[in-house]
């Protein structure tokens, strides 16, 4: 084993526990206002499953929001960047399953229907690991159709934030920002689903998603 593995298995490690501990620290200095958090509250209650469908330029703030919903799973790029956010849902106690728009997307939703049909929730981002930013993929539209349960789009509002330079546009907050978490219309699918079903729910929840990006 070479030098840069033995950095790269350390990295892999000890990061993951940093970029935490730096998150709950960021996090406890900022307001977060939950709207509309009724429609989520039996989820977190473990009263129903549902399935998470927020934006990736949020993964950092719904990561840190729901690690207190245990008995969660989420849908993770197997890619080296991946493995470390793989790392991090371990730590905040989330299953990580290991699957994207494309590359073990299909193994990756056996293991969440699976998940879910025990009572577990799920967390699937809307436009997926690659993208286009903000523009909703069919994934949580089939987990939804699978299991019966709902589909609940959420949106993070930040006043104060830094913007990466990612295909995202990924947002962190300032320390003392406030932080806006909006829950939108609980969306329902057949169980029993066409191609062209499919396209109809995606639009509804490209919609639901569309509409929370315009709360101020």
């Amino acid at each position: 084993m070479n030098l840069s593995n033995i950095i790269d298995r350390i990295s892999l490690q000890v990061l993951p526990y940093i970029v935490v501990g730096f998150l709950v620290l960021l996090y406890k200095t900022c307001k977060i206002e939950l709207i509309d958090f009724y429609r989520i509250k039996p989820f977190k209650n473990y009263e129903k499953s549902g399935i998470l469908s927020s934006w990736h330029k949020d993964i950092l703030t719904v990561v840190t929001f729901f690690d207190s919903v245990k008995k969660t799973i989420a849908m993770v790029s197997p890619s080296r960047d991946g493995e470390y956010i793989a790392r991090i849902l371990e730590i905040k106690g989330i299953i990580p399953s290991r699957g994207s728009t494309g590359k073990g997307a299909l193994m990756s939703m056996r293991e969440m229907i699976r998940y879910v049909k025990k009572g577990f929730n799920a967390a699937i981002i809307a436009d997926g690991s690659r993208g286009p930013a903000l523009k909703a993929q069919p994934g949580a539209v089939y987990l939804a159709a699978q299991t019966g349960s709902p589909i609940i789009p959420c949106n993070v509002i930040i006043d104060k934030k830094i913007r990466f330079n990612s295909w995202d546009k990924m947002e962190i907050p300032l320390p003392f920002s406030k932080i806006r978490i909006v829950f939108g219309s609980l969306i329902h699918v057949p169980k029993v689903i066409t191609k062209e079903n499919i396209a109809i729910y995606l639009n509804k929840l490209q919609k639901e998603m569309d509409k929370l990006l315009q709360v101020s």
